[in-house]
């Protein structure tokens, strides 16, 4: 019989806890005398969690679950660590279904009325060797989605800005991607006229690799910039292309920031963004659909610690703590305050504004809380510190953010 390599950490993702059972003895009887993990979880949401945290050799999954069905599970559990093996156990033999799991990346589709120990051993073996084990596990990619609960709030503003704070802090490769459809204006922000957009990259996802996308990408100091290539809606695409653009960007960029403008479009591919920052201002009409995007946001299961309110164009006299408490209840929020001059000498100039301007410096302190840095002292109170100053900044959360 083909033996496992030993320390094996093996995820499985599998909702029937009687199945789970069997391949729980198989591995037992095929790792007896080797050290060898199962991990076995039974929904997509717990399984891409325990995955980002890292290592895992490989996964077992099943393509039906509580909170996902179908080949749709697969995109979503391999886009969060690409280079982690996926080994489908499906109750389907759909030979259509398996070969479109593999095309999309699987390292195998095993069908459960099948399966039989020994092949199940073998499979793992085989996707592990052909991996290797000396592949990063500890590497996290994070994906950061921006999203304006209407037009005017500055989203691709906060956006770009983002990017390139998060490029300059970390140390690390930025993509910038503009998956709004309707204004389209990353790269106007970021000073491009793009020969290439999001709308060549998906007409060439069959033969996307590394070669291919570096193409078709800019590079504005050290970020990498996707513009969406479409005004007014004129690019229309199933969330199937968005998702596997995302897919493969993860697996390339350490931080992957996304300009999805409308909250619609993030919805559909919420389930592979890491944390959501939602733009209004401080006008009445903003808030009330803040208010109104907080709470669908909510209701479709994503954690409080991975949502941020970010305040745009703040005058000094704006609300006080209490009131953001009575508006949007408890949270993490964030301020960039109104700073008109550096905002038009920017537009005028087609570039971003100056790091050392009160927008900014406000964009670097989202940016740092979202990477987990310390944030620098400021001469501006945090609104954690006016907030609620019982409550320590670990208990909301590395990803929250922090008022500045």
């Amino acid at each position: 019989m083909t033996t496992l390599t030993p320390m094996i950490r093996v995820l499985l993702v599998e909702d029937d806890p009687d199945y789970a059972a069997i391949v729980e003895q198989w591995l037992d009887v095929a790792g007896a005398g080797r050290k060898m993990a199962l991990i076995r979880l039974d929904s997509l949401a717990t399984a891409k969690t325990r995955l980002a945290e890292g290592d895992i050799d490989v996964v077992l999954l099943d393509l039906n679950l509580p909170d996902s069905r179908g080949i749709e599970t697969f995109g979503a559990l391999s886009a969060v660590q690409r280079h982690v093996p996926v080994i489908v156990l499906s109750s389907s033999d759909s030979e259509a279904l398996a070969i479109e799991t593999v095309r999309q990346g699987a390292e195998n589709y095993l069908v459960k009325g099948v399966c039989t120990a020994d092949s199940l051993v073998r499979a793992l073996s085989y996707a592990v060797a052909r991996r290797g084990r000396t592949l990063p596990t500890v590497r996290q990619p994070r994906v950061v989605g921006v999203v304006g609960v209407k037009g005017g709030t500055g989203c691709t503003t906060v956006a770009c800005a983002l990017a390139a704070a998060l490029h300059r802090e970390t140390n690390r490769s930025v993509l910038l991607a503009d998956f709004d459809f309707d204004r389209g204006l990353v790269g106007f922000m970021a000073g491009l006229d793009p020969r290439y957009s999001l709308k060549d990259v998906i007409r060439n996802l069959d033969r996307l690799d590394r070669a291919v996308w570096t193409g078709l990408i800019a590079n504005v100091d050290g970020v990498h910039v996707l513009p969406s290539g479409a005004v007014g809606g004129a690019l229309q695409t199933e969330p199937s292309a968005l998702s596997w653009v995302l897919g493969i960007a993860v697996g390339m960029y350490d931080w992957v920031v996304v300009d999805f403008g409308h909250i619609e479009t993030y919805l559909k591919l919420k389930d592979q963004v890491s944390d959501v920052l939602l733009i209004t201002t401080d006008g009445i009409p903003s808030l009330y659909l803040a208010k109104q995007c907080l709470a669908v946001i909510r209701e479709q299961g994503v954690d409080d610690k991975h949502v941020s309110v970010v305040m745009n164009h703040t005058h000094p006299t704006f609300a006080s703590p209490d009131d953001l408490r009575i508006v949007f209840g408890d949270g993490a929020y964030a301020d960039v305050p109104h700073d008109e001059r550096a905002l038009r000498q920017a537009l005028v100039e087609r570039r971003l504004p100056a790091e050392t301007s009160a927008f900014g410096s406000a964009v670097r302190t989202v940016a740092r809380r979202l990477a987990g840095l310390e944030v620098l002292k400021t001469k501006r109170p945090t609104i954690f510190s006016r907030f609620n100053r019982k409550t320590p900044l670990a208990a909301i959360g590395s990803s929250s953010l922090d008022r500045r």
